[in-house]
């Protein structure tokens, strides 16, 4: 088994208990079978192994997830309990018989947890076996009954696994089907029936759980009372019939276990109707309760046997019979009823009895009208010579009198307005039958004024025109000589045909209006003015001509050109122009044309797009070597460059025979990949095209190809004797101040950047290279072997392995002859010494005071005499098991 990590998912059991699982017969373990990647098992040492499929250990099952127990994966699960209840778990599990210990135990331990997460218990603390040569998964036996304590605050119990055979980090016992379950079941009994009456309440209790140390929610529905408790043995009734579910929620304090239901059926009662009548001076006796105004009346009767019966009483009281007469009349006078006479307004009534029982009453009903205040009038104007209308006053009933009226006339008089005067009227109203006192009515007639003073106005077509002008007081505007809405502002004139518009004024003084005064207007036209353009799109720097075409009105020209237009041909004042663009963009012309008598000039534009003269410069290394593969493409360049045309000194670029071209396209600006054949200098050209035509000047850049140094060395040393550690004198053939030398291995140099260099062999096999750069980055690098005797030198193994196979089992220095050795010593990578020797028979076997040491890497130092000299040597091995 490889190291690995798995994401652990955490076990929510309140999530659990809120799905409806029930603590009887339920497996608590989550994910006991480890059916899922995510295990929701946690770990307290280096991961928990819960995702390899069983036929990776040796199973026959290719779907089923199992879990791994060893030195470097354990792992446990947190499970909530009740109190006082007991549990039973179970698990199967297998050793692992690719090669690993026989037998391999494995540590079970559950444990109680207070509410804090603290151990306050241990109920199983076991080890198990596995000897198997086949995988198989066999029942774990032996594991107690756990009875959780009540009283002891245990509202979870710990279920851990550990690796008990030390040893082993990768190789261990393999558990699947780990289940916990409760050894009773929960259950609601009810204190009686589970078939109630309504609003009777019923007790429930969990008898197969105890009181101490379990919390309850309980939930009875939305007609009941309560609708919830946390009690353990609560009571409840429901208001409406039918069949209700009890639901019992069951925790420890610190989260929920268990939902346990039950089913309550609710008998309906029964309703009986009755239905009476009374007079309303008689009391109507029910139930033994005196009532003596309509409505419905209840009263609940018990039966024996069942359950209540509802009696309902419709009673109707009889009103007394009530005989109304209504009388009217005006202050001042009175009204005789049953011998008296009234004066007041109200109601004055007599009492007798019918034939039925139930008394009769009469009742006057007496108005007293007051006298009607006078009509409402308002004074009225009129002008002089207007239509007038009869005079109006706001009443009831009205009688005119007044002016010329000898009596009273109900039809208001209408005053006559021919000449100026004050006239005065009379009027009264009458309300129910009474009169009012007389109103007086004025009406005056005012003098009508003469027509505003007016002056008749001229425009040219389209031009903008200003409000109209009289000379009055109170101005009023038309549109028509007679008739028409009325505007007090002032009209302004329409100037886009031409013509004469009519408009009319009049003035108002003291409300009367004037006869209206004529304003006429008049619009003449403008020439037709038009510019023709021999062109709407020309290059930077082109010339295009641009000339009058309109009508035999104009008598005048005025051209305007943009800021940087260049007139070249023709006039401003004349009849056409030919102007030079220097400037992109949207260009524009203008010309002014007068009409006839100077008046009402035209004006036209003309609008020519310019395009810009595209532009683009060639970028490339500057500085090569050659046979380099370098790229060629654009540097800046305009937007609308679009065709390129390359060359290389006033050549085609890709025909050229100095470079060859890795990628190109003739119309393309790159990038390319080009690589250059010969050396000199170069000038490569670059000109563009726009879409529309516009060519660009041509920009050009430079390169300088230059050849590859000579990388040969020499050397100056007789290499048939050379032995190893001898120092050898190296020497450039190609030397230059500009040049930079790079000798290799630089372990073997004295300097490695001179053309001339000691070097020492080090190997046996030693290939030494020399790297020339030229002031320009071109190099070269030539090798040479060089292979000295071993003379003297004692080499040592890089790695041996202690592990008894009789093969590479010790570290010792080896040689080709004989060496007297002096000392030997072999440190850690902390710098204490595990091996030191004096005599010639130098070997670790890889102990240190008989203990096999770990594997890792070690380091040695080793005196020995060669030729008649002292030698010392250092060094690295590494120790593998």
């Amino acid at each position: 088994m490889r190291p690995r990590t798995l994401r652990l998912c955490i076990l929510t059991l309140l999530a659990v208990a809120l799905h409806g699982l029930r603590a009887s017969g339920q497996n608590l373990i989550y994910n006991g079978d480890f059916n899922l990647m995510s295990a929701g098992w946690t770990t307290s040492c280096v991961s928990v192994e819960a995702y390899a499929f069983e036929t990776t250990y040796g199973g026959t099952d290719p779907t089923n997830h199992v879990a791994e127990i060893d030195d470097e994966a354990c792992m446990h699960q947190d499970v909530c309990v009740l109190p006082g209840a007991s549990y039973v778990f179970s698990m199967d599990a297998s050793r692992r018989t690719a090669g690993g210990p026989n037998p391999v135990t494995t540590h079970l331990d559950i444990s109680g947890l207070d509410a804090s997460s603290t151990v306050v218990g241990t109920y199983v603390s076991m080890d198990f076996t596995r000897t198997n040569t086949v995988f198989a998964l066999t029942a774990v036996t032996g594991i107690p009954t756990i009875t959780v304590p009540t009283g002891a605050g245990v509202v979870r119990l710990r279920i851990t696994l550990t690796d008990n055979t030390p040893g082993y980090s990768t190789l261990g016992m393999i558990v699947d089907n780990l289940s916990l379950v409760a050894s009773s079941s929960a259950a609601i009994v009810p204190g009686g029936s589970d078939t109630i009456c309504m609003n009777v309440p019923l007790s429930f209790s969990v008898p197969a759980v105890g009181t101490t140390g379990i919390s309850y929610v309980w939930s009875f529905g939305g007609s009941a009372t309560p609708v919830t408790s946390t009690l353990s043995s609560p009571a409840a009734s429901w208001s409406t019939s039918g069949t209700d579910v009890v639901t019992a929620v069951l925790g420890n304090g610190v989260c929920y276990i268990d939902t346990v239901t039950y089913h309550v059926f609710v008998n309906p009662a029964i309703t009986v109707s009755l239905h009476d009548t009374t007079c309303a001076t008689v009391p109507y006796i029910f139930r033994g309760v005196s009532h003596n105004t309509s409505g419905v009346y209840s009263d609940t009767v018990a039966v024996p046997g069942g359950c209540d019966s509802i009696i309902n009483l419709y009673l109707y009281i009889k009103p007394p019979v009530l005989t109304n007469i209504y009388g009217t009349i005006c202050g001042g006078h009175s009204y005789v009823f049953n011998g008296h006479a009234y004066t007041v307004s109200g109601v004055y009534t007599d009492t007798f009895l019918t034939a039925v029982g139930c008394d009769s009453m009469s009742a006057l009903n007496l108005t007293v009208n007051a006298i009607p205040p006078k009509p409402t009038v308002t004074p009225v104007a009129y002008c002089q010579f207007d239509v007038a209308s009869p005079v109006s006053a706001t009443g009831t009933s009205l009688m005119w009198y007044g002016t010329g009226l000898t009596a009273g006339y109900t039809t208001a008089p209408t005053p006559a307005t021919t000449l100026a005067a004050i006239d005065t009227y009379y009027v009264t109203q009458t309300v129910l039958g009474c009169i009012s006192d007389s109103a007086m009515a004025i009406v005056t007639i005012n003098t009508k004024p003469y027509p505003p003073i007016v002056t008749d106005v001229f425009y040219c077509e389209n031009q903008p025109a200003v409000a109209l002008t009289a000379t009055g007081s109170g101005l009023l505007w038309y549109s028509y000589s007679s008739g028409g809405p009325a505007s007090s502002s002032a009209p302004v004139p329409t100037t886009t045909s031409t013509g004469t518009q009519t408009w009319y004024v009049s003035e108002v003084v003291n409300g009367c209006e004037s006869d209206r005064s004529a304003i006429n207007v008049k619009v003449a036209a403008y020439p037709v003015s038009s510019i023709l353009n021999s062109t709407v799109s020309i290059c930077q720097h082109d010339s295009a001509s641009f000339t009058y075409s309109g009508d035999s009105l104009a008598t005048g020209y005025a051209w305007q050109l943009p800021g940087d237009g260049t007139l070249v041909d023709g006039s401003m004042t004349g009849p056409g122009v030919v102007v030079k663009f220097d400037t992109p963009g949207k260009q524009y012309i203008y010309l002014a044309v007068e009409g006839p008598g100077g008046k009402c000039n035209a004006i036209d534009t003309a609008i020519i797009s310019v395009t810009p003269d595209p532009a683009a410069s060639p970028a490339t290394t500057n500085n090569v070597c050659i046979g380099d593969t370098v790229g060629l493409g654009l540097g800046n360049h305009s937007d609308n460059a679009y065709f390129f045309v390359w060359t290389l000194n006033n050549d085609p670029l890709f025909t050229s025979g100095y470079v060859s071209m890795i990628t190109h396209d003739n119309n393309s600006g790159g990038p390319f990949t080009i690589r250059w054949d010969q050396t000199g200098t170069f000038i490569i050209g670059l000109s563009t095209q726009s879409k529309e035509g516009c060519m660009s000047a041509s920009t050009f850049d430079t390169v300088k190809v230059y050849g590859i140094p000579n990388a040969a060395f020499t050397v100056e040393t007789n290499i048939s004797a050379l032995c190893l550690e001898d120092s050898v004198l190296f020497k450039a053939v190609e030397t230059g101040n500009d040049y930079y030398y790079l000798w290799s291995p630089s372990a073997f140099f004295n300097s490695i950047n001179e053309p001339d260099a000691w070097g020492k062999m080090t190997q046996l096999t030693n290939t030494v290279s020399l790297t020339v750069t030229d002031p320009y980055g071109c190099k070269a690098t030539t090798s040479m072997e060089i292979n000295p005797s071993p003379c003297c030198t004692i080499t040592f193994p890089s790695a041996f392995t202690p592990n008894g196979d009789s093969r590479n089992d010790v570290f010792r220095p080896i040689s080709t002859g004989y060496h007297k050795l002096h000392k030997m010593v072999i440190m850690n990578r902390w710098g204490q010494t595990v091996f030191e020797s004096a005599n010639n028979e130098m070997e670790w076997d890889g102990n240190y005071n008989g203990i096999p040491q770990d594997m890792a890497v070690y380091y040695y130092f080793i005196s020995y005499d060669c030729g008649g000299n002292t030698l010392e040597q250092k060094g690295d091995v590494t120790l593998i098991r």
